[in-house]
């Protein structure tokens, strides 16, 4: 099984090691999008740089946020950690992230509320569980007693790889689960340091190439199809004083969106204008379904989930998040 190509292809693999983790507080750098005009609000957005925000930058440069009186300025940080800090600070009006560290902040007081989505789980995923072909793992169930790796503990990925192996029938807690980031798992599991890792691209299309096999994608394989992987956010201030912005700035974002999901080329040209990323590799990235839409069942799936597995304490701490 090889999953398809490219997640979150990105800039530089210091930015990739934590795109959906929920530590670190490095600002890398800003870009401001859209031209200037005096008639336009600014909006400052706090993002990781990955292939699921490119319909925000696609968007800005087809005149959609100007169409709603906004201006984007965008500031690009090395983790949703940071970016919800900044966000929570009043730094940024909103924020793109992962949904797993932004119900993770949320449970603990974080004033902050997802008003639209992104990224979407699918069935044939873009992410893996990798080993080595010759260790004898061939499925979740192998990896009982094993060590395996994520790029941050209590985030999107630690969530996907203990439900899936819940799902798998193991014990999560007979897995020894370890952070480590993406560029560090190839060769620590060729070293014999831990049995297998999770990993996207590019750095997954690297490792199968390098003798290495997937075991299935753990995100399809333990949160439900349909729930959103990543979101945008704003705090409870700008949702309850700033309503008529929020509304323009989540039209725009639904237009955007809609417009990415039906040029996949325009996405990918995009892409080398806020990352590192080649316009040769970016061509073979597939872009994922964005849904700005919540599917409701689906996010009550995620909650159930999280709280099984210990990430939040309970459905009520999140009540307010998504509503």
């Amino acid at each position: 099984m090889r999953p398809r190509l490219g997640v979150a292809a990105i800039t530089a693999a210091a930015l990739l090691l934590t795109a959906c983790g929920g530590g670190g507080t490095s600002l890398v750098g800003a870009d401001q999008g859209g031209g200037s005009s005096g008639d336009l609000e600014t909006v400052n957005v706090g993002l990781v740089p990955t292939v699921n925000v490119a319909s925000l930058f696609l968007g800005i440069q087809k005149g959609f946020f100007a169409e709603e009186g906004i201006e984007v300025q965008t500031h690009k940080a090395d983790s949703g950690g940071a970016i919800l800090t900044s966000l929570i600070q009043g730094s940024y009006d909103f924020a793109f992230a992962a949904t797993v560290p932004g119900l993770v902040a949320a449970s603990k007081g974080a004033p902050i509320k997802r008003v639209a989505g992104a990224g979407v789980i699918v069935e044939d995923g873009t992410t893996a569980v990798v080993v080595d072909e010759a260790s004898g793992i061939d499925s979740f169930a192998d990896l009982e007693g094993k060590t395996v790796t994520v790029n941050s503990l209590k985030a999107h990925f630690d969530l996907c790889l203990r439900a899936a192996l819940d799902a798998s029938g193991v014990d999560p807690n007979s897995v020894k689960v370890i952070e480590l980031p993406f560029n560090q798992v190839e060769p620590s599991i060729q070293q014999g340091q831990v049995d297998a890792g999770v990993l996207i691209d590019p750095f997954l299309s690297a490792a199968l190439s390098h003798q290495f096999k997937s075991i299935g994608d753990p995100c399809s394989k333990g949160l439900p199809v349909g729930v959103n992987s990543s979101i945008y956010l704003a705090s409870e201030r700008t949702v309850q004083d700033r309503s008529d912005l929020v509304q323009r700035f989540v039209r725009a974002i639904t237009k955007s969106q809609e417009y990415a999901n039906a040029h996949h080329d325009e996405v990918r040209a995009v892409l080398s204008d806020y990352t590192n990323i080649s316009p040769e590799a970016a061509k073979k990235v597939e872009i994922e379904k964005l849904r700005t839409e919540m599917d409701r069942p689906a996010y009550q799936q995620l909650v159930e989930i999280m709280v099984k597995h210990g990430f939040i304490s309970s459905a009520e701490s999140v009540a307010a998040f998504a509503s």
